[in-house]
């Protein structure tokens, strides 16, 4: 479940909150210079030299967004131009996410040109003389949104109003959902209110949950309308919905069945009920006379009042049942018959962004099924002119309709679990000289989990993937992989036992989990020694064994061996995370030279959403003395998949996001993240400091990074020797400390 502060800074928003705080000092800027003058500023002012009128509209990605605000000033276009600055220095970006404005410029009731602005300093022209994004300054963005706000149009506050509404939806939602249950079962769920997901734990759950209704219907019942309410997608469980879920799975099912005709058609509960229907299969053992019409029902009743979401795997599930009732349903979708409220992409913080529309992914699972109906349907929906997934999901459907044609890596290349698990299903028709590796290879590395996983089954029954024998010469007991982090005292007493009966990988699978528990508890010299018997080994275990190594020696305080064992694994395979280290290793060495450079830059081309080695990079190049050569902002601007912590900090080097900001955001994240998001707070802006020859205020927060105890944090140890040195070339009495100690 998203915390309200990752809801609000998801997509742009961490950028839109900063404008609410006062801007950075221009020696904190690290930011290209542009020049007076733009190419496309010039060609957008001519267009615009008739418009009479703009109209505002702040954008949201979910609730209700802002009233639009329209202006008809005098010399209202020559006021937006002029707090316009286009950053020549970058050329067309491209980035599609949620917008978060859009100016209509009019000269009567003629729509002379439209603007999208995105992330606030990308600036598209729908049908205008330039190409992609446009890039505006830091200053214009920042003068921009000062007037849209004195104009009445307050972008930032749709974005504070949206991170509202997603914290009260969250909390209604958790309070609807215990309200469905009785006194006794929310008794049970505030008792394990600190679970951590894992299967054991669950169980925890749903066993004392399931003894509290003695009276099954009412576990049923009570169920159903819990899961009606859960904010988590359907295939997406937090550990109250997979309790819930589970204890369900121990109901007679047709008991299950009986309670669910019992509820009124129009009862919440019934979107709770196709969840776990749905979801589990529950339908599949019936008759397709009984399954067929209920799962018809229950699909139009999710369709017409779910979540978008959750309607993908509704078309999902009901392409995957026999019978008539199941194919008329995806018919009258695709032809127009039935018609749902559908939004894509529809939520710019989930991974599959790329859904086909409704009618498309009715027509991709109709030629799934190998209905005739399929061809025609592909036909007229292919001359609407549709969007890549719509499109992409048509040529899907023609390659199923004729097993002839060949699949390419392309189609995995959409965030699609629809496309995805139908181009599998296609590649599964093949006969094995038609496959190709390159589409195994990307159905394996498809960013669904499922579809990942049914590619690596498949590349597996063809051998291009390696078995999955243990080797062990005692399978009579159960590995609990959650231990080594859930509890790691009683993980290193269980595991070792384990280890005298086991053989094989099985032992080399118990050394790495042994080593993760040794590793918790902060005992590194045991845990490198887990480590390095795995590692000798020819099992998959051996690669994570290689890469933990370095890092143990570093925390030890053993540079040069952790060099070598860099080495070492990287004569395996690249690894960004391995160049990664190696770069922050040698930036704690005070090595701010190309060498360092080239390891972070390297780290960021094997890994674009690996935010920290852009951030390194960029101070590796401002204390080397070579601002002109940080990377950081080019990088900001196009990348894609960036997490939102990494990009808040990013943020703040580039002189967005100030110093007393970044700490606010810190402390706001999930309870788990705030002591190392307050550990890298610190020290980045000790870096800031560093980089303006502020050695004092360096040393200030570079004592309140040291101070949260973050071990696990690569810049923990950083700060420490930084620290140290500093302490040692110029001993001082701290000042007192303002920053709070969040040693956990």
């Amino acid at each position: 479940m998203r915390s309200p502060l990752r809801s609000l800074l998801a997509g742009a928003g961490f950028l839109l909150l900063a404008l609410l705080t006062p801007a950075h000092a221009a020696a904190n800027r690290a930011t290209p210079t542009a020049p007076a003058a733009s190419g496309r500023l010039t060609k957008l002012k001519a267009a615009l030299a008739q418009a009479d009128r703009v109209t505002i509209a702040p954008q949201v990605a979910t609730g209700k967004a802002p009233a639009p605000v329209t202006l008809t000033t005098a010399g209202i276009v020559n006021e937006f131009i002029d707090n316009l600055e286009i950053d020549e220095a970058y050329g067309p970006v491209r980035y599609d996410s949620q917008p978060d404005a859009v100016y209509t410029f009019s000269k009567g009731d003629k729509v002379i040109a439209e603007l999208t602005q995105r992330r606030l300093d990308h600036l598209s022209w729908k049908g205008g003389a330039w190409d992609g994004d446009a890039v505006i300054t830091v200053a214009s963005y920042r003068k921009l949104q000062q007037w849209c706000q004195q104009s009445g149009a307050d972008i930032t506050g749709a974005v504070r109003q949206l991170g509202q509404q997603e914290a009260k939806a969250t909390t209604d939602a958790a309070r609807k959902f215990l309200q469905a249950f009785s006194p006794a079962a929310q008794r049970v769920f505030a008792a394990a209110d600190s679970v951590t997901y894992t299967g054991s734990q669950v169980r925890r759950v749903s066993s004392p949950l399931s003894r509290v209704y003695p009276n099954k219907e009412e576990l049923v019942s009570a169920a159903f309308r819990g899961l009606a309410e859960t904010p988590g997608r359907w295939l997406e469980d937090d550990w109250p919905a997979a309790a819930v879920q589970t204890a369900l799975l121990e109901v007679d099912p047709q008991l299950v069945l009986t309670v669910l005709q019992r509820l009124p058609e129009d009862d919440a509960g019934r979107r709770g009920a196709a969840r776990f229907l749905f979801r589990h299969k529950v339908l599949n053992g019936m008759s397709a006379a009984t399954a067929g019409p209920l799962a018809v029902r229950l699909a139009d009743f999710v369709l017409r009042t779910g979540r978008n979401e959750d309607k993908p795997t509704v078309l999902e599930y009901i392409a995957g049942l026999p019978g008539a009732d199941a194919a008329n349903l995806l018919k009258d979708i695709a032809t127009g018959k039935r018609t749902y409220a559908y939004a894509v992409p529809y939520d710019r913080s989930a991974i599959n962004l790329e859904e086909p529309g409704l009618r498309f992914s009715a027509v991709l699972w109709l030629a799934k099924r190998g209905d005739p109906a399929a061809r025609g349907l592909v036909s007229t929906l292919g001359g609407q002119k549709p969007y890549g997934p719509d499109q992409a999901a048509l040529a899907l459907a023609t390659v199923l309709l004729d097993p002839k044609q060949p699949i390419t890596p392309a189609i995995f290349k959409y965030r699609s679990r629809t496309l995805g698990i139908a181009a599998v299903d296609a590649l599964r028709q093949r006969n094995e000289s038609s496959l190709t590796v390159d589409a195994l290879q990307a159905a394996c590395r498809h960013t669904d989990r499922e579809v990942a996983r049914r590619g690596a089954l498949l590349a597996q029954e063809h051998g291009l993937a390696p078995a999955t024998e243990e080797g062990t010469a005692a399978a009579d007991f159960e590995i609990d992989p959650g231990l080594a982090s859930e509890n790691p005292t009683l993980a290193v007493k269980e595991y070792t036992q384990q280890m005298d009966k086991a053989l094989g990988r099985t032992l080399a699978r118990l050394q790495v989990l042994r080593a993760r528990a040794y590793d918790s508890l902060e005992d590194y010299a045991h845990a490198e020694v887990d480590y390095l018997n795995a590692a000798g080994t020819d099992y998959p275990e051996a690669a994570e064994a290689r890469r933990r190594l370095p890092w143990l020696r570093w925390y030890l305080g053993d540079p040069e061996g952790a060099e070598l064992a860099i080495a070492a694994a990287l004569a395996d395979e690249p690894s960004a995370e391995l160049l990664l280290l190696r770069g922050i290793m040698r930036y704690g060495l005070e090595d701010f030279g190309l060498g360092t450079d080239s390891d972070l830059i390297a780290a960021t081309v094997l890994d674009s959403t690996e935010g920290y080695a852009p951030l390194f990079q960029h101070f590796t190049a401002l204390l080397g003395g070579r601002p002109d050569q940080s990377r950081l902002r080019p990088y900001f601007l196009s990348v894609e998949g960036l997490e939102d912590w990494p990009a808040t900090v990013i943020s703040f080097a580039l002189g967005i996001v100030p110093p007393e900001q970044l700490l606010v955001l810190a402390t706001q994240g999930e309870p788990a993240e705030t002591a190392w998001h307050t550990c890298e707070a610190n020290f980045y802006i000790s870096q800031l400091a560093r980089v303006a020859g502020n050695t004092e205020e360096e040393r200030r927060y570079l004592a309140a990074c040291v101070a949260t105890n973050q071990p696990h944090v690569a810049e923990f140890w950083v700060a420490k020797s930084r620290l140290e040195k500093l302490r040692a070339t110029q001993p001082a009495t701290p000042p007192a400390r303002t920053q709070r100690s969040n040693r956990i």
